[in-house]
């Protein structure tokens, strides 16, 4: 594995372990209202934790296999994913709690990622292969198949 392959290993299992930890969390501290669900100040610390997360999971999952010229494009690469990954959970208008849990969140990521460094590359056990398209990939792809 090179070292690109194993930055990329390791922020994908640093966002899947910490997802099913704040999902986890969430599961069991949930404390808003079943029906209409309304949500306790808790739960707005909670929930956009795993959905930034998701959002960052996404992202990096579009970098499997890309061609980088050396590593620090590579932490540049996901340092911005981690500054900047969004989903339908993650935008829109947010109360400050939820905006802070975010920020938290993508604080973090970033923290891991500059803090890595070259002997924690050395023995990163692979993940199985996943990789996503990404949003202008998936166009070409599509309008290629639906031409043929």
């Amino acid at each position: 594995m090179t070292d690109i392959e194993a930055i990329i290993t390791l922020a994908r299992k640093y966002s899947q372990e910490n997802f099913s930890y704040w999902i986890n969390k969430y599961s069991k501290e949930r404390t808003g209202n079943d029906f209409p669900y309304t949500y306790s100040n808790s739960d707005y610390d909670l929930f956009p934790r795993y959905s930034v997360l998701s959002a960052i999971l996404e992202d990096v999952e579009t970098l499997v296999d890309q061609n980088f010229k050396d590593i620090e494009k590579c932490k540049a690469e996901l340092i911005h994913i981690g500054l900047t990954a969004q989903s339908p959970f993650t935008t829109g208008e947010k109360n400050e709690i939820e905006q802070n849990a975010i920020k938290d969140e993508r604080s973090k990521f970033v923290d891991y990622i500059v803090n890595l460094t070259s002997n924690e590359l050395l023995s990163v056990d692979p993940l199985p292969h996943r990789r996503r398209f990404r949003d202008e990939e998936a166009g070409q792809i599509r309008k290629s198949l639906l031409e043929k």
